[in-house]
């Protein structure tokens, strides 16, 4: 691969802002169906017991792919802003090599 390479560190991190606003969504999901299960035992009775375990077990296998997500989500997040972080240092150390190579060829024209 050759060229140049442009990263615009703003979309970078309204990237990791996006991920962010993911895992919030999914944490307030989670926060809120945990008493879906209990529902239907509570209207239907014990003629839904079948039917209340078997939910409570999609619920859990639910909620446990959502906190995966989540995670994911955040780490993402995470790495994205790392990343643009570490482009906006790489293009100061390259502003502050060039300033110091003008000074240098302006001090030695004197």
């Amino acid at each position: 691969m050759s060229g140049d390479l442009y990263v615009q560190t703003d979309g970078v991190r309204s990237y990791a802002q996006i991920h962010d606003r993911v895992v919030e969504g999914l944490s307030q999901l989670m926060r809120s169906g945990a008493t879906e299960a209990t529902g239907v035992q509570t209207t239907h009775g014990a003629i839904a017991s079948a039917v209340s375990t078997a939910l409570s077990g999609v619920l859990g296998t639910r909620h446990g792919t959502m906190q995966t997500t989540a995670t994911s989500g955040s780490t993402i997040a995470e790495l994205l802003q790392k990343a643009a972080q570490m482009y906006d240092q790489g293009d100061q150390k390259g502003a502050e090599r060039l300033r110091a190579a003008t000074e240098a060829l302006n001090n030695s024209a004197d």
